[in-house]
């Protein structure tokens, strides 16, 4: 994989339209990403400047997203699918893990005032 950086994420204009497809971490399949590599496809087409997504899905998809900014959700907290979260984060893996995935930025959860926060 190529050198990835910022100028990847922003435009030359200094804005930057960034697709999120990361829903899955916590939620479960969603609606719409059942079938990620169409829905990549179709974001791909609409000329986004960047995508935050997975680990995973960047892996099988590293063609397919090779052409935009690629943002990694590094963490993520207990799932919605059972019972309410208590707002405890884990790191899933580190930013040497990320570099080798090709991410130009990382993507990290903060909850202040929760209980679990010291975590």
């Amino acid at each position: 994989m190529g050198s990835r950086d910022l100028s990847r994420i922003f435009g030359p204009d200094g804005r930057t339209v960034i697709i999120a497809l990361d829903h899955g971490l916590i939620d479960g399949p969603c609606p719409g990403f059942e079938r990620p590599g169409e829905t990549i496809s179709a974001v791909m087409a609409g000329g986004p400047d960047a995508v935050l997504t997975s680990y995973g899905v960047a892996q099988n998809f590293a063609a397919e997203l090779d052409p935009v900014g690629l943002i990694l959700r590094s963490d993520g907290a207990v799932s919605n699918l059972g019972s309410p979260s208590t707002g405890s984060v884990g790191r899933f893996f580190g930013v040497e893990d990320a570099l080798r995935a090709g991410a130009d930025a990382l993507a990290v959860t903060a909850l202040p005032g929760s209980a679990s926060e010291a975590d």
